[in-house]
């Protein structure tokens, strides 16, 4: 009895616990199926997601497990592409080339459990190949369970099988033109950096916001130091200030100011720059900033002024040539008659000192055009094989003498034995002109002041294209530098610009004519070289000449050693002189010496006096500078008939036809003007008695 009692008890409390548990597990149904009904009625149509995502204006995109495209939205139909001809494609195959490894590294990715990517870029290429930048986010899809525990009250979601990977799905926005937009900034950002020119970027009250490389570079300024600064921190105050105010005016008006600035660095130094302003518009054409971009034209400044002074000299020495051509003429006249005149008066008689004083300004006079025609580099050079170093030598003591002996005289020369192709007295009367200067630049200076040295010295140097460019006038090669510096007063800029100017002078009244330096310039351009001046008020000056090593063999000049001829003679001369009263002197002149005289007083007259036969000829003596047909061309046409014809040319100066770079063309024989009668006797002979 009591073990069916206790066996009951036993069944009925299993029962119990049976119930309990059917009830827990109803319970549990229950729960799952409103839970299931809560999502059944929160859930929207499949159709309805799809039609969302293909409003979309991104590119949605879902891969199966290999990679292949599961579902695209048709966003893809922009590049070209229909969504059928893409379903079950590899997503590879449209991927730009360059990008593909990253692209399997981001699928790799998605297989291993990296769940999520976003934001990184790819490239893809449409269907005519033309590439486009994306930025891509994608997630991995894998299989999962949802567990809610409504007793325990506890809920897991995505319980992931990582070994169940389904694919991959993702949006991809296109920022091909994000990039391209970013890519001319960063190129233009590194233009502006790397360009030359300064560029300055200020606020509508002229404070500088940004400044360039290249500005930091001109103005010594680092950037940390001029931002914040107003623009003016680099004002020269050079200019006038009606310039800053026009230029501010024009940019505020909206307009563009371009000019030439002078401006100032850090340090003080002065540049010139070709200027640009200009206002800085927004997209709704508002006024933001104002910028510079400034190019340093100080260089091209400085060759701009030397070219001009150079022009100026230019056209200086033409007119000074041709002054000394007419003045010539003149002399020629005035010193010829005198010259007669002397040769008839009694020596004990009161006219011959009038004549010794015409004669003996006449004199002066000659060498003051000789001065003008070495500038103007009309006069005839006799050049020979020399080195510079003897020449400085040999004219020493006459140097010693002229500066005296409160002034060192130190010369430097080069040990190398190079030569030059010049006249000896070219060189000589250029270290004497140089040196006198430089002795009246000591005296004009207190003596107190420091030393009172001149120093003269060689160098060899061999020009290159850069300093060719920036020194107009030089010629590229080897060269001898002849340097004359003084410790004296020194020059300002102004006189610096005019200093070989004909006739200029810095020196005290009656203590100069203004051509000494003047005719230094002209024989070193004659003979093709270079002479540069540098100086400052009290820092004395320095003369450098660039004088051309000589290269190859100096010509035959067997003439000069000839016996010295008799001064009398009686050939038929043919005298061609254009200006009336040269023609009358030489003409007597000749006829003086005992020679038979025909004039003609021009060449066309002279030629056709031969060409009839008029006159039977020994010697012509013919102006070389004549209008309508000059010496040369007369000469020429002359051999045509008879080519023993003995020439001698006379001129105020010399021209292209019977000179070639200052020197006299083989062969030619030429007498300056103003000639005397002795000079134009011993020439005449010296010509004729030449076999």
């Amino acid at each position: 009895m009591d073990l069916v009692v206790k066996t009951n008890q036993k069944s009925r409390s299993e029962v119990s616990k049976l119930k309990e548990e059917l009830a827990r597990q109803k319970s549990l149904v229950r729960s799952l199926k409103r839970e299931l009904r809560l999502k059944q009625d929160l859930q929207v149509p499949d159709f309805l997601y799809k039609s969302i995502l293909q409003t979309v204006p991104n590119v949605v995109y879902r891969l199966d497990e290999s990679g292949k495209i599961a579902f695209i939205n048709n966003a893809i139909k922009s590049y070209g592409y229909e969504v059928d001809e893409l379903i079950h494609k590899d997503i590879l195959e449209i991927v730009y080339p360059d990008d593909r490894e990253k692209a399997k590294y981001m699928l790799k990715e998605r297989r291993t459990g990296e769940r999520r990517t976003k934001g990184a870029q790819v490239r893809f290429l449409t269907k005519d190949q033309r590439l486009n930048s994306f930025e891509n986010s994608d997630s991995s899809i894998f299989e999962s369970k949802t567990f809610i525990l409504e007793s325990e009250g506890i809920y897991k979601d995505n319980d992931i099988k990582k070994d169940n990977f389904l694919g991959t799905q993702g949006v991809a926005s296109e920022i091909t033109e994000q990039i391209n937009t970013e890519r001319k900034v960063h190129r233009l950002a590194l233009i502006v950096e790397q360009v030359n020119d300064s560029i300055i970027i200020t606020d509508l009250e002229g404070r500088i916001e940004y400044v360039n490389q290249a500005f930091e570079k001109t103005f010594g300024f680092d950037e940390d130091e001029v931002i914040g600064e107003k623009i003016n921190i680099i004002y020269s105050r050079q200019e006038d200030d009606t310039i800053y105010k026009e230029l501010w005016d024009t940019i505020r008006s909206g307009e563009v100011w371009k000019g030439r600035l002078t401006n100032c660095t850090k340090h003080g130094d002065y540049i010139h720059e070709e200027s640009v302003f200009f206002p800085v518009k927004d997209n709704n054409g508002n006024v933001i900033n104002y910028a510079a971009v400034q190019r340093n034209v100080t260089t091209e400044k400085s060759l701009e002024q030397q070219l001009s002074q150079a022009q100026k000299m230019e056209a200086i020495g033409q007119l000074a040539g041709g002054i000394a051509h007419d003045f010539n003429n003149y002399l020629t006249v005035i010193n010829g008659y005198a010259e007669l005149l002397m040769a008839k008066i009694d020596t004990t008689s009161p006219l011959s000192v009038y004549v010794k004083d015409i004669l003996s300004s006449g004199g002066k006079a000659q060498d003051l055009t000789r001065q003008l025609l070495a500038f103007s580099r009309k006069q005839v050079i006799v050049p020979k094989i020399i080195t510079i170093n003897q020449t400085i030598i040999d004219t020493d003591k006459i140097l010693r003498r002229l500066i005296g002996e409160n002034i060192e005289l130190l010369t430097q020369l080069t040990d190398e034995d190079y030569t030059v192709k010049a006249d000896p007295g070219q060189i000589e009367q250029i270290l004497i002109n140089l040196v006198i200067n430089a002795r009246d630049a000591i005296y004009d200076k207190n003596e107190s002041q420091g030393q009172n040295r001149i120093t003269i010295s060689t160098t060899i140097v061999d020009l290159n294209e850069q300093y060719n460019f920036t020194h107009p006038g030089s010629k590229m090669g080897k060269h001898v530098c002849l340097s004359v510096s003084d410790t004296g007063i020194g020059l300002n800029k102004e006189d610096i610009d005019k200093i070989f100017e004909p006739f200029y002078t810095t020196k005290h009244e009656g203590r100069g004519t203004g051509l000494g330096l003047s005719t230094v310039y002209g024989i070193v351009k004659q003979n093709q070289g270079a002479i540069y001046v540098y100086s400052e008020p009290g820092l004395g000056t320095l003369f450098k000449i660039y004088w051309p090593l000589h290269q190859g063999i100096d010509r035959d000049e067997a003439i000069s050693e000839m016996n010295q001829p008799t001064v009398k003679g009686t050939e038929k001369i043919l005298l061609v002189e254009d200006d009336e009263h040269v023609r009358n002197f030489t003409s007597v002149a000749l006829k003086s010496m005992g020679y038979d005289v025909s004039c003609a007083s021009n060449g066309i007259q002279a030629l056709k006096e031969i060409k009839n036969g008029e006159i039977k000829i020994d010697m012509v003596i013919t102006d070389s500078v004549m209008p309508k047909m000059g010496g040369q061309k007369l000469v020429k046409n002359i051999e045509k008939f008879d080519p023993s014809i003995k020439v001698l040319f006379i001129s105020g100066y010399t021209d292209k036809e019977i000179v070639e770079k200052g020197e006299l063309i083989d062969g030619i024989n030429f007498l300056q003007k103003p000639f005397s009668i002795v000079g134009l006797g011993n020439k005449i002979r010296q010509i004729l008695d030449i076999p």
